[in-house]
């Protein structure tokens, strides 16, 4: 019985060439039998080779180097589950299929400055807080520990300052990300001559740590006036931030504005021609925004 040699030792057999592209008795490749798991014949980076089986995940490619990945800036290492917005509580469960979270951290903002009563007083704003963002690898039904950043108050009625925005903080395993507060503005005694003055609006906070993106919050705007004819100006306006626009500068007799959203800062009180002393603007508490992914 005629028997084929090891191709390595040189040659082919006639029947063994029939087999092959163009031979009288060619084996096409999708007639062949079912393939297994076997990974030997695989693509590779050395050589070609067979596609590797598929993950059963549309949110994956296959690579360069033969892996399945997930493209960059896509969030998560699976499918997207859902988005939670957390204005209140001090803890995040993830859900039954979640292995990856991206969260988003807001801190609260700052409190506009109050002014008391004189010819031309005008606060400064509130800061807004800062931004954090950040991708966790998590465990599926899991508390996490977080906080969200309180509003910070408005400077009371007279020559008070603004009281800072609360952090907010999302802790998993070791690594604890924190965004800062805004700062408050300053309060105001005014003035009554014929000199201008500027007042200071609450300074950036600080920059947020232990994220893949960590970021300030813009200050609040500073408040200026002038004796001139009857006495003029206007107070700083609240910091604004990515979820939050920040309360309006004041050009009347008015206690300060609040914002709108979350984390930005309150506007400082404007008191003018003597009418009385007038309170700042609050802050706006934070938020945590979590997405999950399997």
């Amino acid at each position: 019985m005629p028997t084929i040699r090891d191709l390595s030792q040189g040659g082919v057999q006639p029947h063994a060439s029939t087999h092959m592209s163009g031979g009288s008795d060619a084996i096409k490749l999708d007639e062949l039998a079912a393939p297994t798991d076997v990974t030997t014949l695989n693509v590779s980076t050395s050589a070609h080779g067979l596609t590797p089986k598929l993950p059963n995940d549309a949110t994956k490619y296959l690579d360069g180097t033969g892996a399945f990945s997930v493209p960059a800036g896509s969030g998560g290492s699976g499918s997207y589950l859902g988005t939670t917005v957390k204005t209140s509580g001090t803890t995040f469960t993830t859900g039954a299929s979640t292995n990856t979270i991206r969260v988003r951290l807001q801190a609260g903002g700052g409190g506009g400055g109050g002014a008391a009563s004189n010819l031309f007083s005008p606060a400064g704003g509130g800061g807004a807080g800062g931004y954090a963002e950040k991708t966790f690898a998590v465990s599926p039904s899991t508390a996490y520990t977080c906080a969200i950043g309180a509003a910070g108050a408005g400077g009371s009625a007279g020559n008070n300052n603004g009281s800072a925005g609360g952090n907010s903080t999302f802790a998993v395993g070791g690594t604890t990300v924190t965004a800062f507060g805004g700062n408050g503005g300053i309060g105001t005694a005014g003035g009554s001559g014929s000199s201008a003055i500027f007042v200071l609006g609450g300074a950036a906070a600080s920059v947020s740590t232990s994220a893949d993106l960590n970021a300030s919050g813009s200050p609040g705007g500073f408040g200026t006036g002038s004796g001139g004819i009857g006495g003029s100006g206007a107070s700083g306006a609240g910091g604004s931030c990515l979820f939050g626009a920040g309360g309006n500068s004041l050009n009347t007799q008015s206690g300060g504005a609040a914002g709108v959203g979350y984390g930005a800062g309150g506007s400082g009180g404007c008191s003018l021609s003597s009418g009385g002393n007038v309170a700042g603007g609050a802050g706006l508490a934070g938020v945590i925004v979590v997405e999950e992914f399997s």
